[in-house]
């Protein structure tokens, strides 16, 4: 715990001093507040502090006296806050830092509260319902292609017949549709067939 003065008037006011055990107010330059104003003597008062932790003020026998809230005062206990007065010089006590109070032993017997009553159900096992989530099927894949048609061609070959008036153009277009040896090919059977007509021809005029 902490005790600070405070002057709140006189020649030097704003100014603190720590109360370690105790502390001498008066005009004597040993005095632990030495204050130089009119009125106050030389040892004016006391402030102390107990092994319990209050504080106390002490009157030393002053001329003017010591004064709280307008009374004087031989000897009095100090609070937090208070303001004592020492002929015209106020000075107020400043305490932090105070024990916390420990707890009553009464306080300290008391039972702790009682749990409550069981409702009898403690033992019961609830078991979950399981729940099983089968995924909708996709409305997005595309669809199964068809299957391509079969063609199913016929082992026998269809042969068409062609007037006789369009076969030598079709022969044509076979030779113009042909390249490299079998056209050379099919030109060389060409040619023998003509010679052998003229050769037949030639014959039946001579």
């Amino acid at each position: 715990m902490q005790v600070r003065l405070i002057l709140l008037s006189g020649s030097r006011v704003g100014e603190e001093v720590r109360v370690d055990d105790e502390a001498v107010l008066g005009r004597s330059a040993d005095c632990a507040l030495s204050l130089e104003d009119n009125g106050v003597s030389r040892h004016h008062a006391r402030v102390r502090l107990e092994d319990d932790g209050s504080v106390w003020i002490e009157d030393l026998g002053s001329s003017n006296g010591t004064k709280i809230a307008g009374q004087r005062v031989r000897e009095a206990k100090l609070e937090d806050g208070d303001i004592f007065e020492l002929a015209t010089v106020k000075v107020r006590v400043k305490v932090s830092g105070h024990e916390s109070v420990a707890p009553s032993s009464a306080d300290q017997g008391a039972a702790p509260p009682a749990e409550p009553a069981g409702t009898g159900f403690e033992d019961l096992e609830i078991e979950e319902p399981v729940v099983t989530v089968r995924s909708a099927p996709r409305t997005d894949s595309q669809p199964p292609r068809p299957k391509p048609a079969e063609v199913v061609v016929s082992s026998k070959s269809i042969t068409p017949r062609v007037p006789a008036s369009r076969q030598g153009n079709l022969l044509a277009e076979d030779l113009a549709q042909q390249t490299g040896l079998p056209k050379l090919l099919m030109v060389l059977v060409a040619v023998a067939a003509a010679g052998g007509v003229f050769w037949l021809l030639f014959e039946a005029v001579r």
